[in-house]
């Protein structure tokens, strides 16, 4: 097999798992929407649902741009040292654009997954920890200062890295949005720091659903949550350790430059897919399944405990 099928079989292989993300993420999102009226969607506070599943479909959609990218190249000679040389039938500038959306789309995407369940859990433990509050609501709007906090940091640094970034390099990307981030010094840096916010994130998320464990499933979702940490630990630091260990250096040992840049978006992009269905199918698929379980048999999976109407108020 040639080196030119190896890499088109490569990506059409990232093609069809984005565009699989893509339809089950949108779908989900519009599922949600039209059954937000539902108790058991209610209780689920639909507002970070939204969030959960817009900040997957950006993950998604960042993964597309680089498929665009990757697409773009051809093997355009070899050099002296027999090593091939990468062009691209897009220019140089929309590379630029299209990596930098993907940069930026995959980091506010997983910020946005993880403070929508942050402030999901929080909304949530206020409610549970003040009782004596009669009648107070405690709308998703106060409980939004975590998530500014968050947001603002997260895209502060995203511009000083691309201006910094711009001004060394303004063409730094090699015909892929991902390769640069395993070579480049300036984006191992910020990309460092971005995942050890992200990381914090995730713990604070972690903490709190491990203390409103007690608390009504379909209120909290602290079971769910706690699953997706399982989850994502095991895809994170287990498997991530493994092929870190295992197989990138392997893979950067290769001659031909083709193969490896090939072989490094497949690995990133089947990473960012298992974690977008993995976020979607913990926390959001469930209260789909609720719904489509009382149509069919009028009433709820035994276990489902459902409060009132779904409201979250707190009880007089």
């Amino acid at each position: 097999m040639s080196d030119t099928s190896i890499v088109i079989g490569v990506d059409l292989i990232c093609a069809v798992l984005m565009g699989l993300a893509f339809f089950y993420t949108v779908t989900l999102w519009i599922l949600i929407y039209m059954y937000r009226q539902k108790p058991i969607v209610v209780m689920s506070q639909p507002e970070f649902l939204y969030n959960i599943c817009g900040g997957s479909l950006l993950i998604v959609l960042s993964m597309i741009a680089n498929i665009c990218v990757l697409t773009s190249r051809k093997h355009d000679s070899i050099d002296d040292n027999g090593a091939d040389i990468i062009t691209s039938t897009m220019p140089d500038l929309s590379i630029n654009i299209f990596c930098g959306f993907y940069w930026w789309a995959y980091y506010i995407g997983y910020a946005l997954v993880y403070t929508a369940l942050l402030c999901k859990i929080y909304r949530i433990k206020l409610i549970t920890d003040q009782p004596l509050r009669r009648g107070v609501k405690i709308l998703p709007k106060h409980v939004m200062i975590p998530y500014a906090i968050i947001m603002a940091t997260l895209i502060i640094l995203l511009l000083v890295w691309f201006i910094i970034g711009y001004v060394a390099d303004p063409y730094t990307y090699n015909k892929s949005c991902i390769t640069i981030s395993h070579s480049n010094t300036l984006a191992i840096i910020f990309s460092s720091v971005i995942n050890g916010l992200i990381l914090c994130v995730s713990i604070a998320v972690t903490i709190l659903a491990w203390k409103i464990r007690h608390i009504n499933e379909e209120l909290g979702d602290s079971k769910r949550i706690l699953w997706l940490s399982v989850y994502q630990l095991f895809l994170c630091i287990i498997i991530n350790t493994i092929l870190q260990n295992v197989l990138l250096p392997h893979i950067y040992s290769m001659e031909n430059l083709k193969i490896q840049m090939a072989v490094l978006d497949a690995y990133d992009t089947i990473f960012s897919f298992l974690l977008v269905i993995g976020s979607i199918s913990f926390i959001v698929l469930p209260r789909i399944y609720f719904v489509w379980y009382e149509y069919k048999h009028g009433h709820y999976p035994e276990g489902v405990e459902m409060i009132g109407t779904g409201r979250t108020i707190v009880n007089p």
